[in-house]
């Protein structure tokens, strides 16, 4: 399975989709969504916070669901 490389930490103090923007600005320098989609989520339903959206991005960058790093 793919990692997303470098590691950006999940803040205490963001939601996942402030995350996933963060991300989104560094690895590909554009928005959210196209990050989102290029990874094989669906915009929409992390958008609405679905845990298994939220769960998949996780997996990418390897760290457990809900861990705070």
């Amino acid at each position: 399975m793919a990692r997303l490389f470098p590691l950006l930490p999940f803040h205490s103090d963001e939601t996942p989709r402030s995350w996933a923007a963060r991300m989104a600005a560094f690895h590909i320098r554009g928005p959210i969504d196209t990050f989102l989609r290029d990874l094989g989520l669906d915009p929409l339903a992390f958008s609405l916070g679905e845990p298994d959206e939220v769960i998949r991005l996780c997996d990418l960058r390897a760290i457990a669901y809900g861990s705070r790093e």
